[in-house]
């Protein structure tokens, strides 16, 4: 009946850590529940059974929550003649990093358009339309290339001729294009290089040791290959494995060998 008066008695002294030794956690719940106790001043020396944790790793954390509130122990008695080793911390300071999100500045609601009723019978309907023009870039691509900067293009050309006229404007331009066209293996022409797609990863890596030993790597690639305007493909395959050749698997054994080239590019 005067439990709670016991602990307030003890509470009001010094600090205090209340162990509860034996079976059970009842007497240390009714500690913590105190007003003028904290969770941290109460520890129980055994596990719940329902607790999946073994019973030494138990024991072990409850003496570091002891020593942490500042309690002494023989600690002879804990680890006997166990040979305990210095731990060597490193003697750099170690790195931190700044996690903190500024706050944000509040944005003023903008007023919500409602819909009305138009009277104009020729503003009820409407017809969706796509106008064609170039992306916002740096260089006017429309006109005359020369003002761009100076790149090294390596270009895998399409069958329908599209990335032909890029590679030829390039060219005129003063830009270094080398053209790659797909063939059945890899060969060196006067203009660029023929590719076989199916052949797998082996014609890419030739390619770029080319290029490499020539000192002609690409700062810029343009990927042409899948570009079509109709349903083509190798005898024995189909159009689906001849856009996954083309497409897929060439990029990816495109960068596989970029990697390999260990070369400063972006």
């Amino acid at each position: 009946m005067l439990f709670a008066d016991c602990i307030s008695t003890l509470a009001a002294g010094e600090d205090k850590v209340f162990i509860e030794v034996g079976p059970g956690k009842a007497l240390s719940s009714l500690t913590g529940q105190h007003s003028d106790v904290t969770p941290n001043q109460v520890i129980s020396t055994l596990r719940h059974p329902k607790d999946d944790i073994a019973d030494d790793t138990y024991f072990a954390a409850m003496l570091g929550r002891t020593w942490a509130m500042g309690v002494s122990f023989d600690w002879a008695q804990i680890w006997g003649d166990a040979r305990r080793n210095r731990v060597v911390l490193p003697t750099y300071a170690f790195q931190r990093s700044e996690y903190f999100i500024e706050p944000a500045k509040a944005e003023a609601t903008p007023a919500q358009d409602w819909l009305m009723r138009r009277d104009d019978v020729g503003d009820w309907g409407y017809q969706p339309a796509w106008k064609p023009r170039y992306a916002e870039c740096a260089v006017d691509v429309d006109a005359d290339l020369a003002a761009a900067r100076k790149e090294t293009w390596l270009i895998f050309e399409d069958e329908i001729g599209l990335c032909a006229e890029v590679a030829t404007r390039l060219r005129d331009a003063g830009h270094a294009v080398t053209s790659v066209r797909t063939g059945d293996g890899f060969a060196k022409l006067e203009d660029g290089y023929i590719l076989a797609p199916e052949q797998g990863r082996e014609g890419y890596d030739l390619l770029l040791n080319d290029l490499s030993s020539a000192g002609q790597m690409p700062t810029r690639i343009l990927h042409g290959w899948v570009l079509t305007d109709r349903e083509t493909f190798r005898p024995g395959s189909s159009f689906f494995h001849r856009n996954q050749e083309y497409g897929f698997y060439s990029l990816m054994f495109l960068a596989q060998a970029l990697s390999d080239q260990n070369v400063a590019l972006p």
